[in-house]
């Protein structure tokens, strides 16, 4: 039975996520804030779909978790474009300069 409660308050969550998602992307906002505010609305504050704290804190936690590892995701991609665009800049003004820093042979 708890399983159960757990797995239909689960799909609550991710209904309330994927009917928000394209209204806020409509709306070109962000849609954490629309993660939000659909939260509220699905809370005790407005229409008490989920009431125990305790499996909210448990679903809260997994949503972090989601929330760090795409942060990291980001910050990765991010450093790969600035590591691609260093190196190629670098490797042509090496290609671009190595006749110029050939060494002198003693004669």
């Amino acid at each position: 039975m708890r399983e159960a409660l757990f797995f239909a308050e689960t799909l609550i969550f991710l209904v309330a996520a994927f009917a928000v998602a394209p209204i806020f992307q409509r709306l070109r906002s962000n849609l954490m804030l629309g993660y939000l505010i659909a939260g509220v609305i699905i809370g005790p504050a407005v229409f008490d779909l989920i009431s125990d704290s305790k499996r909210v804190h448990k679903i809260a936690a997994l949503g972090v978790v989601f929330l760090l590892f795409t942060i990291v995701l980001e910050n990765a991609i991010a450093a790969a474009r600035v590591v691609n665009l260093l190196h190629t800049r670098f490797s042509n003004l090496n290609i671009n300069c190595a006749p110029a820093t050939k060494p002198i042979s003693a004669s």
